[in-house]
């Protein structure tokens, strides 16, 4: 078995939540941990961090990430109209996919469609 990475971080348990019970719905082994500080907040100032860390094996990680964009692709055809991604324009569009690490599946994953098909995302999908 190859090693136990990080995958993703949280600012708590329950927004780890959707991502830890898909792990457990499709049976990929995973870890919690709470990660702390090494130095007193004293000396560095509060930390804005996420410090919930969600951990799986390695050879995982493509199946879960397919797992989350098939999800993500589920749920944006489910999104309200009202939705703010609706309102970016192709500029916003872009900086999401040029800084997908800022953004989460359900954001970046359509609109990487979009700019690909140079569609302008400002009408909602089937509206």
């Amino acid at each position: 078995m190859s090693s136990i990475l990080t995958f993703s971080r949280f600012f708590s348990i329950e927004e780890a939540k959707p991502l830890t019970e898909l792990l457990g719905k499709e049976h990929i082994v995973f870890l919690i941990e709470q990660e702390v500080n090494q130095l007193d907040p004293i000396y560095i100032g509060n930390n804005m961090d996420p410090m919930i860390v969600v951990k799986i094996p390695q050879e995982s990680f493509r199946r879960v990430n397919d797992l989350l964009e098939s999800r993500a692709a589920i749920e944006i055809q489910r999104a309200d109209p009202q939705h703010y991604l609706y309102s970016f324009t192709n500029s916003e569009l872009l900086n999401v996919l040029n800084n997908p690490e800022e953004w989460s599946l359900y954001e970046y994953g359509p609109n990487q469609e979009n700019i690909k098909g140079e569609k302008h995302y400002r009408t909602p999908p089937g509206r």
